[in-house]
């Protein structure tokens, strides 16, 4: 982050000099507060013009392999900056910097950094975007250590005019214990609302290049034979954690079903990864952390129980029924009920609890007391393995008997059976990929079709609440229609999951 560290290029560094920084987004209105908030923390403030312009090929290879190439303006000459992102890390990424003599980039001082094995391979550079921004810049020394913040406004903008908005604070480590970049960010969280987030402005600037996402699918975790039971752990929960702001962000500028449903899925995800390594991440804050995760879960709970009502059996009943009597005035109690939804969802989401949450988890993933336990040391191999026999025994057991399952029990089977995929998917890299896929392919089958059995359930009840809170008699009946139009699906989906189930018994198990 800062511009007055230029390191030569005399020869290939052993290691990438790491920046270690938390960012934050913000609304644009709220920047008069936080300015005054960062002065009352003492330093001498600096303001900065920032003008930049990022390089990269015609088929973006430096992207791809997670590089960025800045050229700066700084203080009437220029700085050369390149990033690559740690693996799996959320919070520090490699940095190299040199003088350059103008806007073009160095190629030549590029080749001595690890960029050089993507250049070898990529097409000409090429200006990508530019971002102009304007930086108010203190560093501070805080809590026995020295903390640089940068609050920046301005916008990233691509050819054709396409321009985001940068709302960022950024709290970078000069020195001493990461923990005093999370306590300073919740003293600022109590007084301006922020966000944690991984976008930088490269990322702002790449996105302007392509269609919005809808939403922001999970990464796949690289757990690799080798590592402890406590950095598979951390390697799992970052992804999950990414994935959970990714798509809060998506979801508080737009209301984005999608992203919604990836939401819950990375905060699923991380609940489970909570539960499958509890003898390892048990300490005085977990427990903590896995109520404020269940929370948020569960204020997304009812709109997406009406997005999928909407989706999976309202509109295929309004096909099939027509203009039947009172279905369409049940489209707009559903319309109705989407928009409260969504309204509950959004002040949670933006509400200090629930942008305490993601700040709260990630504290206890980076600095958490259990990584000094005993269990985080043993190796990733057994543990795994530990794990996965256990769930796929308890999977065998109870899908065995899903013909005479009450729904609350097949539900119960379902969940078995996710913690088994998703388990599967943490320790995916131990494993051959062959195989591996195999068996996650067919879990998601099983799971999926028990997942159809779970809404068909979830539909009965949600139309005997719209029948019950109904202003006319014919929204209810509409509402029982399509209820039961979806439900005749059930009998095909409980001999479609016991064929799966027999499938599952006979696939070779990876571990």
């Amino acid at each position: 982050m800062s511009d007055a560290a230029i390191i030569p290029f005399k020869g290939r560094p052993p290691q990438p000099p790491l920046e270690i920084e938390l960012k934050f987004q913000f609304e644009p209105g709220a920047a008069g507060a936080l300015e005054a908030a960062l002065a009352v923390l003492g330093g001498a403030s600096q303001a900065k013009t920032l003008i930049s312009a990022y390089y990269d090929d015609a088929d973006e290879s430096l992207r791809r392999a997670a590089f960025t190439l800045r050229v700066r303006e700084v203080g009437g000459g220029f700085v050369q900056t390149i990033k690559c992102a740690a693996e799996g890390a959320l919070f520090s990424r490699g940095e190299w910097e040199t003088a350059t003599p103008d806007r073009a980039p160095d190629i030549a001082a590029a080749r001595h950094t690890p960029l050089a094995k993507v250049l070898d391979k990529a097409g000409p550079l090429r200006p990508a975007f530019a971002s102009g921004i304007e930086r108010l810049e203190r560093t501070i020394a805080y809590g026995g250590g020295e903390i640089e913040i940068a609050l920046d406004k301005g916008e990233v903008e691509a050819d054709g005019g396409r321009r985001a908005p940068v709302c960022q604070l950024e709290l970078e480590l000069k020195h001493g214990d990461p923990d005093l970049l999370f306590r300073l960010a919740r003293t600022l969280m109590v007084q301006v609302p922020l966000h944690l987030s991984f976008e930088t402005k490269a990322g702002l600037g790449y996105a302007l290049l392509s269609p919005p996402p809808a939403s922001v699918k999970g990464e796949r975790p690289q757990v690799r034979a080798g590592m402890t039971a406590g950095q598979a752990f951390q390697t799992v929960a970052r992804a999950a954690l990414r994935q959970i702001v990714a798509n809060a962000h998506i979801v508080r500028t737009r209301r984005s079903p999608e992203a919604l449903h990836q939401l819950r899925v990375g905060l699923r995800r991380l609940r489970t990864a909570m539960t499958l390594f509890k003898s390892v991440v048990t300490d005085a804050r977990s427990e903590a952390v896995k109520a404020e995760l269940k929370w948020l879960a569960g204020q997304l709970d009812e709109v997406r129980d009406t997005d999928v009502f909407t989706a999976e059996t309202y509109r295929p009943g309004l096909e099939a029924l027509g203009a039947a009597d009172g279905v369409a005035a049940l489209g707009k109690r559903l319309k109705q009920a989407q928009t409260r939804g969504y309204d509950h969802a959004l002040k949670a989401l933006k509400s200090r609890r629930g942008s305490d949450v993601a700040l709260l988890a990630a504290e206890w993933i980076e600095t958490g007391e259990w990584r000094a336990r005993a269990e985080a040391a043993q190796a990733v191999g057994g543990f795994a393995e530990e794990i996965l026999n256990r769930l796929d025994g308890k999977m065998t057991k109870g899908g065995a008997k899903l013909a005479r399952m009450a729904a609350e029990d097949r539900h119960r089977v379902r969940i078995t059976v996710k913690k088994l995929r998703y388990g599967l998917e943490f320790f995916e890299g131990l494993y051959s990929a062959k195989r591996a896929r195999r068996f996650v392919d067919s879990l998601r089958a099983f799971q999926d079709t028990l997942g159809e059995l779970n809404d068909i359930a979830v539909a009965r009840r949600t139309a005997a609440g719209l029948a019950i809170a109904a202003p006319a008699p014919q929204v209810g009946f509409a509402a029982g229609l399509v209820a039961g139009l979806r439900a005749a699906g059930e009998a095909g989906a409980l001999d479609r999951a016991a064929t799966q189930y027999r499938a599952l018994k006979v696939v070779k198990r990876p571990w």
